[in-house]
């Protein structure tokens, strides 16, 4: 199957022609005035992330996805699709594609076509990591990069979109409902999530942490250390 879905050059070309493009867009975002953070820090809100936290993870993350891609389409391996990976391609691209549209409407500044762009993709990686399902017990290489590529994707996914919706509901401190609701889905997120996805969660929150000032930085921090308690817990002693 694997074979039969892969070996054309024009989906295997569609696989690493979206990354580039992807990752072409970002560098250029970054580097361009305003670029990606001036924009942020004139907009930054309750759930604006710290751009620097972000910026280390991005040369890791282009590191592991160029490892999987190369994984995927030279080694061809034989559990691709037991794994799960031939279904998560298809929607790797559309990611790629969203995230890209999301990236030339922001430096256009352009916040409902971002907002629509970010819930699309962040739609997209939830359901292509639902399908992902749990780090396997015993790993090979290329399922422990797959599942780092589609959780760590679904992380900046879920930082893009909190940030913009924020933007666009113009929200300096979140109400006491929506930071339990905030706290509840962290820490439930947590103990149903595998290591990876739990680890991804905990990037999410201590990039919100980081980002934002006064008693709502402060709770995020503590939602951070509950969420990382719990996940620690489940790692510890909840048998695989």
């Amino acid at each position: 199957m694997f074979d039969s879905i892969l070996s054309f050059p024009w989906s295997l070309g569609i696989l690493a022609a979206s990354f580039v493009v992807k990752i072409s867009t970002q560098i250029y975002a970054t580097v361009t005035k305003p670029g990606l953070n001036e924009i942020a820090q004139a907009n930054h809100y309750a759930f604006s992330p710290q751009r620097k936290v972000i910026t280390i993870l991005f040369p890791l993350q282009v590191v592991v996805q160029c490892m999987w891609i190369y994984e995927i389409v030279v080694m061809r391996p034989d559990n691709a699709s037991d794994s799960g990976m031939l279904a998560y391609v298809p929607m790797h691209n559309l990611g790629n594609f969203f995230t890209t549209i999301a990236l030339i409407e922001w430096l256009r500044q352009q916040f409902d076509s971002v907002w629509m762009s970010r819930a699309c993709n962040v739609t997209i990686q939830i359901a292509a990591t639902y399908m992902c399902g749990a780090l396997p017990t015993s790993p090979t290489r290329v399922e422990i990069l797959f599942h780092l590529v589609a959780k760590s994707t679904l992380a900046v996914a879920m930082l893009d979109f909190l940030a913009i919706d924020a933007i666009q509901r113009k929200c300096g401190k979140p109400s006491e409902v929506v930071q339990a609701l905030t706290a509840a889905a962290f820490v439930l997120g947590g103990m149903f999530a595998d290591p990876v996805m739990g680890a991804m969660l905990l990037y999410v929150l201590l990039s919100l942490a980081i980002g934002q000032d006064g008693d709502w930085g402060r709770r995020l921090a503590v939602m951070a250390g509950a969420t990382a308690a719990v996940v620690g817990a489940k790692a510890l002693w909840v048998p695989a």
